[in-house]
């Protein structure tokens, strides 16, 4: 396939490459194993190199970098030490992720949070080890370039695609219990601090639900905040109790409730 836009032409290669990784899914017929579209080979040592624990020298590295998509299981090999697990969102219009689970390239190909998502058996149960390359370094229309190619990517190898409903779904309320309080927790102090939207992302990997922030607390406080039972006591536990303790030296505290949610379910929805 040759897309042509102003600024170069683009070739679309599709080939397989078997990684030494298991096929969850196994499809019968031929089967996209990665994307690419550049107007050159693709340098694998280049975009293992960026420096991702500088964010202002892999914002840099990202500008200068040659206009590429690819959307692949991964070429490498998890290490911690070359940032290689650190992933950024949209920086300028681009970006660099490689070793990203399944959940963040369904999240990349439809742009919903892993909460909010309906996955397959195989994954739920652990039985899913794949991990996945995603580069986005064209200019035109880049996030929704990569929303198609991570799409057809996910169509063509495991044959599943998603599509929006909205059911009802046990979820969590993080309220603010003690306004006053939660204020005296306020700091200015940014890499020392957690927004409540950014506390109720991790609470989500905790329990599991989707939790929605009632507070309407737009400052960032005291980052210990996260340290939430959740997380710390007896192997991340779910018990409400716990957390609420914990929670209530804040000013907040966790509800459990039940209401429609948007969700993205497996399926063509037809």
């Amino acid at each position: 396939m040759r897309q042509k836009t102003t600024e170069l032409f683009m070739l679309l290669v599709i080939g397989l490459t078997l990684m030494g990784c298991k096929k969850p899914v196994p499809v019968e017929e031929p089967f996209l194993k990665e994307i690419i579209v550049a107007d050159a080979p693709i340098d694998d040592g280049f975009w293992l190199q960026l420096n991702r624990r500088r964010v202002d020298k892999y914002r840099e590295q990202l500008k200068a970098a040659p206009p590429v998509l690819v959307v692949r299981e991964s070429h490498y090999v998890f290490d911690p030490k070359n940032g290689i697990g650190m992933h950024y969102g949209w920086l300028d219009g681009r970006m660099a992720n490689l070793h990203i689970t399944f959940s963040e390239l369904v999240a990349d190909a439809y742009g919903k949070d892993y909460a909010h998502t309906e996955f397959p058996a195989e994954w739920t149960h652990g039985h899913w080890t794949n991990c996945y390359d995603v580069i986005v370094t064209v200019t035109n229309q880049p996030q929704a370039t990569l929303q198609a190619a991570a799409k057809n990517f996910l169509r063509q190898h495991y044959e599943l695609t998603w599509h929006l409903a909205t059911k009802d779904t046990n979820v969590l309320l993080i309220r603010a219990k003690d306004p006053q309080l939660l204020q005296t927790k306020k700091t200015a102090n940014f890499s020392h601090s957690k927004s409540i939207p950014e506390l109720a992302g991790e609470l989500e990997n905790y329990f599991g639900e989707p939790v929605v922030d009632e507070t309407g607390a737009t400052d960032r406080f005291d980052k210990s905040v996260g340290e939430v039972p959740a997380r710390w006591v007896n192997g991340r536990t779910t018990d409400l109790g716990a957390n609420n303790e914990f929670l209530a030296g804040f000013g907040l505290e966790l509800v459990s409730t039940n209401q429609p949610q948007e969700w993205l379910l497996l399926g063509s929805g037809k």
